[in-house]
């Protein structure tokens, strides 16, 4: 599935757009100064994420996917497959001011994507 161009208003349209990450590098974060180091930190978080094999999705929102020109961070939600017990390599993503200063990236709850 191709990524969609932003609308109008500097936005993705409305919806669930789905991409690989390289897609999403290629998009929309490619060429730009303030967004590739953001991006940098963030892919060595989601490897770390990808590792802990306890995520099912990794969604990406916010301003970050949009043509204001200076977003400070990427929004992201993490939803948990379904596990009885999550490793105990998964409890880093719960501390959010660690993740936000370290990869650039602020954690949202799952719950938002309960809502769809």
């Amino acid at each position: 599935m191709s990524l969609p161009p932003y609308t109008d208003f500097g936005f993705l349209p409305i919806g669930e757009h789905v991409g690989t990450f390289n897609e999403t590098y290629n998009k929309y974060v490619r060429g730009d100064q303030i967004r590739e180091p953001i991006w940098k930190d963030f892919l060595i978080l989601k490897d770390k994420v990808i590792n802990t094999h306890c995520f099912k999705t990794i969604e990406i929102l916010g301003s970050f996917l949009s043509v204001i020109e200076d977003p400070h961070d990427i929004d992201v939600v993490l939803e948990f497959k379904s596990v009885e017990k999550p490793d105990k390599s998964v409890q880093f993503v719960f501390d959010q001011k660690k993740i936000k200063t370290r990869y650039k990236t602020d954690l949202l709850d799952s719950t938002l994507l309960s809502s769809r």
